[in-house]
């Protein structure tokens, strides 16, 4: 008997499995005779007296709909229509079995329609189940009649809006949409596993997407709740808020989240899906810590700069500095709201000092004004410290701010804790490069954009093969160039990073005890870049001059210039092992496979560039003192490590515990 009903039901799903055509093309915008109505649904009425108006007004649809159903299921077979008799004599009694409010919703549309219970819940509850094949199904254009916009109101407000559902808008703080690849092991399984009570703690898709709507009031908290809530089936939500890095896609199995692919912004991506649905969103969503930046605009000794603040206050202390051409919006504000720096950004104030005049849509400096050097540079740091009472903090750098936070942490190395240095040249210009320069940069008193120019900047920060691998970024930045910043203002700091002066350090010499302590830093130092930057030299150059004991050489294959758009996931897990190399942040937990994935990364690599058939050596575990030694042993050394997790286990740690006095080739 158990299995005659199993069978009954997946005949009768597989059935609707069937109905399907193409979607139509060329639909927007839409003709008057699709226009979508509106109605109203008042969550302050009684459940059973919600869908009234909807029901009423859609009751000749709803039968023609009921009409094609049954007589295409007799169509297929006469034999069927035991399971119209199934439906009309068994389902209606799973309306007291769903959660509330949803099965008295049920009744009242069947009592306002006159038409069964049974058949009402049965669309209702297997809806996100019938599409397996991406299209839409044969009953589509009887379906399209039903379309509607419903806005859910209480105490006389709009709660949220619906566009059928799978769909939905809270004003003002997100959209959602949910999509659903289903198969029996998990898909039809739990509605049948809901049907006979084998599990009802699990919650329909559709009835969980509204609960959100009626309960979530922001945009985290709906990516927690979708993430976290046992569903019948497995599907993934689309969510979208008011901000551009407020966007994500959850890959759903029934139990969990299996995947949550949030959006990666470089400056060409400022959209986001509740765009595409809703542009009526009048304010932005309630602000987070994490979100929010502040403007402090400072008086230094060399003019104005402008500082922004993210984070508490009340945390340890992070000062970042842009290169040219970025600020700190373009550079730092998204890079520090990446999923993988929120742990970060939750224990640190961060402050973001703008060179003057850099920041977005800054007004033109005055035509007389000298703009401050590299060494004048590196004193209004320190000026910004003694306005906002910095003791001590970590430098974040890159480029051109990683050159003044280098001279300021030389001269006030009291105040910087640790240096995190993105391509950093520590050297002057020598006669080569301002020979190469001459041409690009001979418009430069102009004070203005050319070709020549903006095609310098575009491969100063991303170098020729990531302009051929992310045209995008590429766009982004021609763009933020042009539209976004005083092309005047950029071109004095370009010239005055193209004036400076070398910065006097070296490695103290371990030989000579006895010698003059040189000139060098005294904090603990990560030199970052990527394998085919154009300063990847440079940052090596860099590298050797600072003390082994205190610097790590850290270089990220797959990677150009632009370390934070490329790779901003491997560059916030190289800021957070330093950071607890410096004793911050150490109760965080360090991903336990990212050593392992990235060992399969570059074991690919070594396939690539030697031939499909070859074998990647083993690369060593042991501490080792310089960039090309170490990196890699035979494998004479034994084939038992192949997917040891213990292995990597044991080489993260050995990794995480010498971080801080060794180099590392990532």
């Amino acid at each position: 008997m158990w299995n005659n009903k199993i069978t009954i039901l997946l005949i009768f799903l597989a059935i609707q499995g069937i109905f399907g055509e193409q979607c139509l093309n060329d639909q927007w915008p839409p003709k008057p005779e699709r226009a979508v109505p509106t109605y109203v649904v008042n969550l302050d009425d009684p459940p059973m007296e919600r869908w009234n108006q909807v029901a009423t007004a859609f009751k000749s649809e709803i039968i023609d709909i009921l009409a094609f159903f049954k007589a295409y299921i007799v169509e297929i077979s006469p034999n069927l229509k035991f399971l119209l008799e199934l439906i009309d004599d068994k389902l209606p009694a799973l309306a007291d079995t769903l959660p509330a409010p949803y099965g008295d919703e049920m009744k009242g549309i069947s009592q306002a329609t006159g038409l069964p219970l049974g058949i009402h819940i049965h669309m209702q509850i297997s809806l996100p189940y019938w599409d397996m094949s991406n299209n839409t199904w044969i009953l589509t254009e009887k379906l399209r009649t039903l379309i509607t916009q419903i806005n859910f109101t209480r105490n006389g407000e709009v709660l949220f809006k619906t566009t059928s559902v799978l769909t939905g808008l809270k004003p003002n703080a997100f959209s959602v949409s949910v999509n659903s690849r289903t198969s029996f092991q998990g898909g039809y399984e739990g509605l049948i596993e809901w049907i006979f009570n084998i599990n009802r703690n699990q919650s329909f898709i559709t009835f969980a997407l509204r609960d959100m709507l009626t309960k979530a009031e922001s945009f985290d908290v709906v990516v927690n709740y979708l993430a976290e809530t046992e569903l019948l089936a497995p599907c993934y939500y689309i969510v979208g808020g008011p901000k551009p890095e407020q966007g994500v896609v959850i890959t759903r199995e029934r139990t969990k989240a299996v995947n949550i692919t949030r959006m990666e912004l470089t400056m060409a991506t400022y959209t986001t899906s509740v765009d595409t649905q809703d542009r009526l969103l009048e304010s932005p969503m309630r602000e987070t810590s994490i979100n929010t930046v502040k403007s402090i605009p400072i008086s230094t000794r060399y003019g104005y700069v402008l500082v922004t603040q993210q984070g508490a206050s009340d945390r340890p202390v992070i000062v970042t500095y842009h290169d040219v051409g970025y600020n700190s919006a373009t550079q730092f504000h998204h890079f520090f709201a990446f999923p993988e720096m929120i742990p970060i950004t939750e224990h640190f104030t961060i402050y973001h000092i703008n060179a003057p005049g850099q920041e977005d849509r800054a007004n033109p400096l005055p035509s007389t004004s000298v703009y401050p050097t590299m060494e004048q540079l590196a004193e209004t740091v320190n000026d910004v410290f003694n306005h906002l009472d910095i003791k001590t903090a970590v430098g974040f750098g890159v480029g051109v701010g990683a050159n003044i936070l280098t001279r300021f942490a030389l001269k006030y190395s009291t105040k910087i804790y640790g240096l995190i240095l993105v391509n950093c040249i520590s050297r002057g210009i020598g006669w080569f490069e301002g020979f190469t320069l001459k041409w690009p940069t001979q418009d430069m008193p102009q004070q203005a954009w050319t070709d020549a120019l903006l095609t310098y900047l575009i491969w100063y920060h991303l170098g020729y093969e990531s302009q051929s691998a992310h045209p995008d970024l590429v766009q982004g930045l021609r763009r933020h160039l042009e539209e976004n910043v005083n092309a005047k203002n950029v071109v004095k700091l370009l010239n005055s990073f193209l004036k400076r002066t070398p910065i006097l350090m070296e490695r103290p010499n371990e030989l000579n005890k006895n010698a003059n302590p040189p000139i060098s830093l005294k904090c603990n130092i990560i030199n970052m870049t990527g394998f085919s930057s154009p300063h990847k030299d440079d940052v090596i150059d860099t590298n050797d001059k600072c003390d082994p004991a205190k610097s790590s050489y850290v270089e990220f294959a797959d990677c150009g210039g632009a370390l934070l758009e490329e790779q901003p996931a491997k560059t916030a897990e190289a800021i957070r092992l330093f950071l607890q190399g410096l004793g911050y942040i150490s109760h965080l937990s360090i991903p336990k496979f990212s050593i392992a994935n990235r060992l399969t990364e570059q074991a690919a690599e070594y396939k690539r560039r030697n031939g499909p058939s070859s074998r990647a050596p083993r690369r060593s575990s042991a501490p080792f003192d310089s960039v090309d030694s170490g990196l890699y042993r035979s494998d004479s050394q034994g084939d038992d490590l192949d997917d040891d997790p213990n292995y990597y286990g044991h080489e993260l740690q050995l990794r995480v515990d010498s971080f801080d006095d060794r180099n590392v080739k990532l």
